[in-house]
């Protein structure tokens, strides 16, 4: 499963509660939420205790995810659980450092709609706990209210003690939990974007006609605000429909770059490096609807999986289509990228050779344009990085 162009590394994958089984909530100490955090936790320390007896090194471990896994790790990062039980992490499309997910209280819709789904429905909430936690894990198998999504993540008192909007502003606090002491690779998608469009998470709504009530409420803002970030988008004239590049910004660029921005106000302190890179080319494989290089697509960069099995599994598309020749290619320059990352900390050790990938700082913002002839620019989407900033200034 693993690519084989990563040598002398032991990947270890783990299994954790997901959607509402990992996340539900109740305001009891027998159901305090972010179960599937914990579990996390666990696996972590697993390793940290058995990986000698694999060859592995317990003070040389590195954690990585995609998606909601790359929000995972930037979780992890901020928690005093974890502190000890890794060293460096990538992050692959995301992260937690965003006002979608801020570990609020008790996600009461999320428990109200579970319980009447699988039929919990005792006004005592006692009854209610004992309820659900003798259902077996199949009946947690429910299709997922997208903007849940959103309610997941819980400020339980022990993994948050506060809201992450505020954790992430709060120096002290990260530097007694370790964020700035390990080295991080974070990187995106030119198209994040169609992720809520298809598939799993599909909205049903058409990328080129979007109501503003719409996306006022995907926002979580104003319909004037809503009109606004359409009318910007708009105006870019990307070679993408404009709710693409949007929605991916919102949910997925714009708090990957948020999450290095903290890191990199404090790291230099601590003699650590962050870098990041983009995905910014269009595979043969990727058909017209999707465009350039979508959301999860890396993951078959990473693991022996085939692309148009991602695809499918993603976006519920079939295309058959497998790399070519020069996609293979690409694949391995990437693999050396984070082969190199995980063994010496440095994505950039063996591209030195043709290229200075510069660590990310927040006056230069260098990145690494992986497309069919990798380069180092500046300023990562910068006009939308400032739009953001300026027109959404709490998300961060």
């Amino acid at each position: 499963m693993v690519n084989k162009g990563i040598n002398d590394v032991i990947v270890v994958t783990l299994n954790y509660r997901l959607g509402y089984l990992g996340f539900l909530r109740a305001d009891d100490p027998k159901l305090p939420g972010n179960q599937a955090i914990w579990d996390q936790i666990m696996a972590l320390k697993w390793v940290r205790k058995n990986i000698r007896s694999f060859g592995g090194d317990p003070n040389h471990i590195t954690i990585g995810g995609n998606s909601v896994g790359s929000i995972s790790v930037s979780v992890l990062s901020i928690v005093r659980q974890a502190k000890y039980l890794f060293h460096r992490g990538f992050l692959m499309s995301g992260s937690a450092f965003q006002n979608l997910f801020t570990a609020g209280g008790s996600s009461g819709m999320i428990l109200e709609h579970v319980s009447n789904t699988v039929r919990c429905t005792s006004p005592n909430l006692q009854d209610k706990i004992q309820c659900l936690k003798k259902l077996p894990s199949s009946a947690y198998v429910i299709p997922i209210v997208s903007h849940f999504t959103q309610l997941f993540l819980s400020r339980d008192g022990e993994l948050f003690p506060a809201p992450i909007v505020e954790l992430v502003k709060n120096t002290t606090y990260l530097k007694q939990v370790g964020f700035f002491e390990r080295d991080y690779l974070v990187s995106n998608t030119n198209n994040e974007g169609p992720i809520i469009l298809f598939g799993e998470f599909a909205t049903g709504i058409d990328p080129t006609n979007v109501s503003i009530d719409f996306l006022s409420q995907i926002l979580q803002t104003t319909p004037a605000n809503a009109q606004t970030t359409l009318d910007f988008y708009t105006a870019l004239n990307l070679p993408f429909p404009t709710l693409y590049p949007l929605i991916g910004d919102y949910i997925l660029s714009i708090p990957a770059l948020n999450f290095i921005k903290v890191l990199t106000s404090q790291a230099k302190d601590y003699h650590r490096r962050a870098y990041y890179m983009v995905l910014n080319y269009t595979p043969t494989l990727v058909p017209p609807l999707l465009n350039g290089f979508p959301h999860a697509l890396d993951v078959s960069y990473l693991f022996d999986i085939k692309p148009y099995d991602v695809i499918k599994l993603y976006y519920r598309v079939n295309t058959g289509l497998d790399f070519t020749e020069e996609d293979r290619k690409l694949k391995k320059v990437y693999m050396t990228i984070l082969g190199d990352f995980i063994k010496k900390g440095d994505p950039s050790w063996t591209l030195a050779t043709n290229l200075t990938w510069q660590p990310f700082d927040l006056r230069s913002q260098h990145f690494l344009n992986f497309d069919e002839s990798p380069r180092v620019d500046q300023f990562p989407i910068h006009q939308r990085q400032i739009f953001w900033e300026t027109t959404f200034s709490s998300m961060i």
